[in-house]
């Protein structure tokens, strides 16, 4: 599906919504099209940090066009582009964030808040399990790909920077 510059429509949304793995499971096009008018369209300049780490939320965030990354402090864990999503745990369970996203680049990006998503999950109890599976599928997925050790290692060594022990 190409996307142009121009604010996606129901429709277009339902497709986007069917390509995240997430939603990928999800063959009720109703509760699709539920999710979809609960979705608000935002755009974002360079630089935009759109949630710091240990921050309250409980939105989903899917990337139409730019780049985000993930970051703790100076130090990025990861960066993610055109139809990647973030906040998906939290909007499930809402805790605070584990890291900050700050936009690389103008960004577009449509989120879907708890609110929004138990709205449609109300009208569609049966889906809940199906997105559970798409949730526990990313997060298995993610525990293999993401957290490569170099960065993690970067990461604890600042940390350790400024311990002495006196």
């Amino acid at each position: 599906m190409k996307l142009t510059l121009a604010s996606l429509d129901l429709s277009c949304r339902v497709e986007w919504l069917q390509t995240l793995e997430i939603f990928r499971l999800v063959e009720n096009l109703m509760f699709l099209e539920c999710l979809a008018e609960e979705m608000v369209e935002v755009s974002l300049t360079e630089n935009y940090p759109i949630f710091h780490k240990n921050e309250q939320a409980k939105s989903l965030y899917c990337l139409i066009e730019g780049r985000v990354k993930l970051h703790v402090d100076q130090i990025k864990i990861a960066e993610l582009s055109r139809g990647a999503y973030f906040g998906d745990i939290n909007i499930f369970d809402p805790q605070p964030y584990a890291t900050s996203v700050t936009t690389l680049e103008a960004t577009r990006c449509l989120v879907l808040d708890h609110v929004g998503l138990q709205a449609a999950i109300n009208c569609y109890p049966d889906i809940k399990p199906v997105l559970m599976a798409g949730l526990y599928s990313r997060q298995q997925s993610l525990k293999v790909h993401s957290w490569r050790k170099s960065v993690v290692q970067e990461w604890f060594a600042k940390t350790q920077e400024h311990c002495w022990a006196y």
